[in-house]
């Protein structure tokens, strides 16, 4: 597969083994891999300084401008999966007295615990008032992202 590269002939094994150790083996589809070897990631991370999310770009090239080019990275040697009890909401069926356009009332439908990874985004969710208890009403007007998220 890689004649020029003997390190990248033991990857298979390697990657089979890191998939094994984090989906377990009722998981796994196919032990058949295609490897890519590439001469960069960009790593995305949040910045500790002010919170802003940064981009790195490692390189990795054993021929960058006639020399070796390695980059290091930094890694979690004692990764954690964040998790967070949600409150799920369902569209309901009560509309308010004053209804306007793209209205959109939610009710309380139950409660599970998700990974905070597929978080997409916060959203602002606003008690009805008048109405049944449990009901709020979104909020798609906090900012553009929001608004275009919710399908305006």
């Amino acid at each position: 597969m890689f004649p020029d590269n003997p390190i990248l002939h033991t990857l298979t094994e390697d990657i089979s083994n890191v998939i094994r150790q984090y989906l377990g083996p009722s998981e796994i589809i196919s032990t058949g891999y295609k490897i890519i070897p590439y001469k960069c990631v960009h790593v995305h991370y949040t910045s500790l300084e002010d919170w802003k999310v940064e981009k790195y770009i490692a390189c990795c090239n054993p021929s960058f401008h006639g020399h070796p080019r390695y980059d290091c990275i930094l890694i979690n040697t004692n990764p954690t999966v964040d998790m967070a009890l949600v409150q799920w909401l369902k569209e309901a069926k009560w509309k308010p007295k004053t209804y306007w356009k793209n209205c959109q009332v939610f009710e309380e439908k139950g409660r599970s615990i998700i990974f905070l990874k597929y978080v997409v985004q916060a959203c602002h969710m606003i008690p009805t008032f008048g109405g049944p208890d449990r009901m709020y009403y979104l909020n798609d007007m906090v900012d553009a992202d929001t608004f275009l998220c919710c399908g305006n």
